[in-house]
C-alpha cells in the first residue's frame, strides 16, 4: 500500500509536468514514463490480491491477476476518455469533420478493446480456476458475487459489440450514429464501474476455494476403506 501511494504521487507528477511543457518528444517521454509508474502501480494491486495467496500458482496467479488489471485499465480507461471525446466531437459545427474524428478515434479504441477484452476472458477463467477450483464451491458468496460480475461484464459486451458491429459502421455515414455512441458508451461507462464496484466487493470475501476446503464442500461425505488381513475382511468408514 506504501509503494502504491508513492507510484500514485511519481504518476501524478510525470503526468502533470507533461502537460505543462511545450516540446512533443520530452511531453510523450513523461507520457510514457508516468504509463511506465502507472505498470508498477498496477503490479502493487497484485501483490496484494487473493492472487498472492494462491498455494502452488502464486507467481502465475500474480502475474495473470497484473494482465487482468492492466486489460481493465486500457478498456476501461478507453472508455472514459470515449465518453469525454464523443460530446466533444458532436459540438463541432461541420458534420464532415465530425465524421471524421470519430470515424479515426473509434477504430483505435476498438482494437485496444477487442485486444483488452481477450485478454481479459484468458486471465478471467485461469483466475476463476484459481480461486474456485471446484463447481460446488460456486455456491459460497465469493461464488454469488463473482456471477454477479459476470453478468454485468456480458452486458458491458454486449454493448460493445453493438458500437462495433452496428455503430462502428455507421459513423462516417450521414445520420444519427453519432449520438447512439455516445448514449451507448455512457451506458458501458456506468455498467464499468459496476463491474469495477463488485471487484472490489470480490476482493474483501474469502475466496471460494478455500471456503470450500474448510466446509468440506465439493467433497463427499462418506469415506469407505475396505481390505483383508489374516483372513479377517475390514471397512472403515469416517463421515464426515
Amino acid at each position: 500500500w506504501l509503494w502504491r501511494v508513492i507510484l500514485l504521487a511519481l504518476m501524478a507528477v510525470a503526468f502533470g509536468a507533461s502537460v505543462r511543457i511545450s516540446d512533443p518528444k520530452r511531453r510523450l517521454m513523461l507520457r510514457i514514463l508516468a504509463a511506465i509508474i502507472g505498470l508498477a502501480l498496477l503490479w502493487t494491486l497484485s501483490l496484494a490480491s487473493h492472487a498472492a495467496a494462491t498455494t502452488g500458482l502464486r507467481l502465475e496467479a500474480m502475474i495473470n491477476d497484473f494482465l487482468h488489471l492492466v486489460a481493465v485499465a486500457a478498456w476501461v480507461g478507453g472508455l472514459f476518455y470515449l465518453v469525454q471525446a464523443t460530446p466533444l466531437a458532436l459540438r463541432l459545427p461541420d458534420e464532415g469533420t465530425r465524421r471524421d474524428l470519430l470515424g479515426a478515434i473509434v477504430p483505435r479504441f476498438s482494437m485496444i478493446a477487442a485486444v483488452s477484452v481477450a485478454v481479459l476472458i484468458v486471465t478471467g477463467i485461469f483466475s476463476a480456476w484459481a480461486q474456485v477450483t471446484a463447481l460446488p464451491a460456486m455456491a459460497v458468496p465469493y461464488g454469488s458475487a463473482l456471477v454477479a460480475k459476470l453478468v454485468v461484464v456480458a452486458l458491458l459486451l454486449i454493448l460493445g459489440a453493438i458500437n462495433l458491429l452496428w455503430v462502428k459502421p455507421r459513423l462516417g455515414q450521414p445520420g444519427n450514429a453519432a449520438v447512439w455512441l455516445k448514449r451507448l458508451v455512457i451506458g458501458e461507462v456506468a455498467l464499468a464501474i459496476l463491474a469495477m464496484l463488485s471487484t472490489g466487493f470480490l476482493t474483501g470475501l474469502e475466496p471460494a476455494r478455500q471456503v470450500a476446503s474448510r466446509e468440506g464442500i465439493g467433497v463427499e461425505d462418506l469415506s469407505s476403506f475396505e481390505d483383508t488381513v489374516e483372513g479377517a475382511d475390514i471397512t472403515v468408514n469416517v463421515e464426515p
